[in-house]
């Protein structure tokens, strides 16, 4: 019986996997990787069936991002015809969530380009949030792209009622700096834990 398999039956039975955990299992060696996915797919199997759960995303600002992600459209150090814009109106955004929520899509995701987020641009996206899950309570989870995350902001944005945090980990430690150089890994591990311990999904 691997680790994995282990793992899987004890969440099936109500355990909840610790962060060192989860954060073991992003090191899994390539020749374990289809121990790993076998389980995870039991646990979901268990938890939602064969189903598919859709999310729509709302890309809230977009380019001058100021990281070189290789794999990356938006940022500044490639040269790609894309759209740039701050960040939308919180109208706008409400509207988006609206429509996502009337065609049946429950998870809507409010994502932006750049390392981090500015404090104004923050306090924006805080309100959204709120008046987004006041309308709509819990028939819709919020998910939420805003780049790097203290914990002070993992804990606003729960509060708000964000449920989930994307954060854009690509790739395994050893590779990440042939993808970015502008900031570490680390610090996307670092946003992972904040996240996680303030009740966000990752």
């Amino acid at each position: 019986m691997d680790r994995f398999y282990r793992i899987a039956q004890d969440i099936l039975k109500g355990y909840e996997i610790t962060f060192p955990e989860a954060q073991s299992l992003m090191e899994t060696a390539d020749k374990d990787v289809l121990s790993l996915v076998f389980a995870a797919n039991t646990i979901r199997e268990h938890f939602t069936g064969k189903f598919v759960d859709l999310c729509s995303i709302i890309n809230a600002k977009s380019g001058n991002c100021s990281e070189n992600c290789s794999f990356c459209a938006q940022s500044s150090h490639h040269k790609t015809e894309i759209k740039k814009y701050p960040l939308l109106d919180s109208n706008a955004i409400i509207a988006r969530s609206r429509e996502v929520y009337a065609s049946g899509i429950k998870h809507f995701g409010i994502v932006i380009a750049g390392k981090g987020v500015t404090p104004n641009d923050f306090t924006r996206v805080v309100e959204t949030v709120s008046i987004i899950k006041g309308e709509i309570k819990e028939s819709q989870t919020i998910d939420c792209g805003l780049g790097l995350l203290t914990p002070a902001q993992a804990g606003e944005l729960r509060d708000a009622g964000a449920g989930i945090y994307n954060h854009n980990l690509e790739c395994s430690r050893s590779y990440f700096p042939e993808m970015c150089t502008t900031h570490t890994y680390d610090e996307r591990v670092e946003t992972i834990r904040n996240a996680h311990e303030a009740g966000l999904l990752t």
